[in-house]
């Protein structure tokens, strides 16, 4: 199955995402499920609507706040990391959260 992540700045590739996150990598390639890479414009507004649950990778050249971001996020049901987190979470819990996030979305099964 492939899931939908989303890039800023467009130069930045799924090379960004196996070197910077490979816990990412790995956990979903683990699943079995497939990146389908997509970019945003480090808006708020570029952020893809509901009902599509996507993955958003922040950076630190988006033009808004962490804060901001993790907040519209939440409110469209996407899931942002950044390297080795889960924006807004501990670092320890982002295989849980992740796999929560992909179960309630239907990515993959529950157990």
């Amino acid at each position: 199955m492939k899931i939908k992540i989303f890039l800023f700045p467009s130069s930045v590739g799924l090379w960004a995402v196996k070197h910077y996150s490979p816990w990412l990598a790995e956990l979903l390639d683990s699943l079995g499920l497939e990146l389908q890479v997509e970019h945003w414009h480090g808006t708020l507004d570029s952020l893809p609507a509901k009902p599509e649950p996507v993955i958003i990778r922040a950076s630190p050249l988006q033009k808004c706040s962490d804060k901001e971001l993790i907040q519209r996020c939440k409110e469209l049901g996407h899931l942002i990391f950044y390297g080795p987190i889960v924006l807004g979470h501990d670092e320890e819990q982002r295989e849980s959260i992740t796999i929560k996030w992909l179960q309630e979305n239907e990515f993959v099964p529950e157990p």
